[in-house]
């Protein structure tokens, strides 16, 4: 006999909060990443005397900040069972009702957070934008980039690519907003570390300071 029921709010929240747990986990990765990619390339960028290098060792180090804002709406987003919305007590006889209420209040904290990432990302792209027309427009006199530089590029924009092709795997497969901006913004600094790359080698290639 065919059940009719419908599903309760607690079989409707469990696979999304499921979700939003196992998306939470996956962005871990993300941090490990790029700070390992922000050494390398500060590093890469003292020995091998690159600018556009030490600009995308700090781009990455944006990516870490922008992660954690990611899980940081996740995590109130995937939070169950709470006695108190906002820092606020509710009875014991309310939470009940309240229950598919505040989950999904917490539901929105993602999007919330995912807009803040955003507007982080495009701050910080702007910030960068504007340091380089000031180092062009007013002659910093630097040394050519060496070739630990052009190897550091080389190495961030492999392991950017394929962190790339796991978020956006990732994101298609939960449908996650978290998961998908982390995915374009790998993408863009993907993207950011081929520039450079191409930046180092023209440099190199014509000896220009």
């Amino acid at each position: 006999m065919r059940n009719n029921t419908p599903p309760n709010w607690h079989q409707i929240e469990h696979p999304v909060v499921i979700s939003l747990k196992t998306a939470r986990h996956h962005l871990w990765g993300n941090v490990a990443v790029y700070l390992g990619l922000f050494i390398i390339e500060l590093l890469g960028a003292h020995w091998g005397h690159s600018q556009a290098l030490r600009a995308d060792a700090f781009n990455n180090l944006s990516g870490i900040f922008s992660t954690g804002l990611l899980m940081t709406g996740l995590f109130i987003a995937s939070r169950t069972h709470d006695n108190d919305l906002f820092g606020a007590p509710i009875a014991l006889k309310e939470q009940y009702q309240l229950g598919p209420r505040i989950q999904q209040s917490r539901f929105r904290f993602e999007t919330i957070f995912t807009l803040l990432a955003g507007t982080i990302m495009a701050a910080i792209g702007l910030e960068i934008i504007i340091k380089g027309m000031i180092t062009f427009a007013t002659h910093t006199p630097l040394k050519n980039p060496g070739t630990v530089a052009g190897l550091a590029a080389s190495f961030s924009f492999i392991a950017l690519t394929i962190l790339w092709a796991f978020n956006h795997y990732w994101s298609r497969k939960f449908n996650n907003a978290a998961l998908t901006a982390a995915s374009r913004d790998t993408f863009t600094d993907a993207l950011t570390s081929l520039t450079t790359i191409l930046t180092i080698l023209i440099t190199v290639s014509f000896h220009l300071h």
